[in-house]
Formats: C-alpha cells, structure tokens, sequence
C-alpha cells in the first residue's frame, strides 16, 4: 500500500525476478531452514504462481497459505499451517530479499536459546514519542532499535502468543505479541 501502483512491492522485479523470487531463494538456500511456508493475499495467489513458482522448484516450500488483510493475519495463519515438529518457527518479509545467511542462523540459534530472537538495526534518527499532535518525550536514541525481520519462535510460545488475542486486537509484529 505504500509504494502504491498496481502490482505489489513483491512482485516487482530485481534483476528480471521478482523481489519475493529472491527472497524465497536466500531462504531457500539456508540450510538452517527446513521447510517453507508461504503465505500471500488469496488475491495474489495466481499471480504468485506464475511469476515466482511456476517452474522454480523450491524444494522447501511445504504450502502456499492465504493470508489476512494485516500481518499480523497473515503470521497467524502461516502459524496455524505450520507443524507439531516445527519447533521455531521465523517470520521473515516477502520483501527483504538481501537476507544473508548468516544472519538467518544467528536469529534461529538465538531463539533456540531464548525461546523468541529479532533482527533488528540501531536507530539512527531521532524518535519522538507523540500524543495528540504534540511532542511529550524524545526517548534516548542509543536505546533505540527498529525491529526488522527475519524474527524466530519457539512455535508454541507463538501460538499461546495468539491465542491470547482479543477479537480486533493485532500487533506490527510478532515480537510486540510476545512482548
């Protein structure tokens, strides 16, 4: 929604494939990840199939979910398709597709060890907490982080994480649910 245009942000090309193909094929690669589970807007499906599946045989996709109107649908319905021996699960966006490797093991050894782990990058502006159109606090920004993805869970603290959602109730991301 905020790029805008026709054709969602993930499905635009980089270098002639489409920024999800890339991303599938980062994590596709890991050897830290044992299956995939997809999740696109039902709308999208088709479009998903024919410009980043048809024909690429990524051996670690183990389904293709319909997600939700906001992520936090769309996770818990990745989550809900995901199995009793998926002991971490991570969360990772269509549209990141740079993600290295490395930093794709050091977050699921993270929550191996942790029970729930985040990528994330120092802050590098100023951040102002604001009410009402006023500003009421800068919080110091040497504690600021802004939280990115790939984020890993032991699958069961993501559930009970869920579960405990009132009807409307939501979170930008799946570490604020566990938070």
């Amino acid at each position: 929604t905020r790029v805008g245009g026709e054709l969602p942000k993930q499905y635009r090309s980089l270098r002639g494939k489409p920024l999800l193909w890339h991303t599938l094929s980062r994590i596709e690669s890991s050897p830290a990840v044992k299956a995939i589970i997809l999740v696109v807007h039902p709308e999208d499906r088709a479009l998903c199939r024919d410009r980043v599946l048809g024909g690429e045989g990524f051996a670690k996709l183990r389904q293709l979910v319909d997600g939700g109107a906001e992520r936090f649908e769309s996770v818990r319905a990745g989550l809900q398709a995901a199995g009793e021996g998926d002991e971490i699960v991570v969360v990772h966006d269509a549209v990141r597709p740079f993600v290295s490797e490395a930093l794709i093991h050091r977050v699921i050894a993270a929550a191996e060890r942790y029970d729930a782990a985040i990528a994330a990058v120092p802050a590098i502006d100023t951040i102002k907490e604001v009410e009402e159109g006023v500003v009421v606090r800068t919080p110091p920004r040497s504690r600021m982080w802004c939280a990115q993805t790939p984020q890993a869970f032991r699958r069961d603290l993501l559930a009970a994480a869920y579960s405990g959602l009132a009807p409307g109730e939501g979170a930008t991301d799946e570490a604020g649910l566990i938070e």
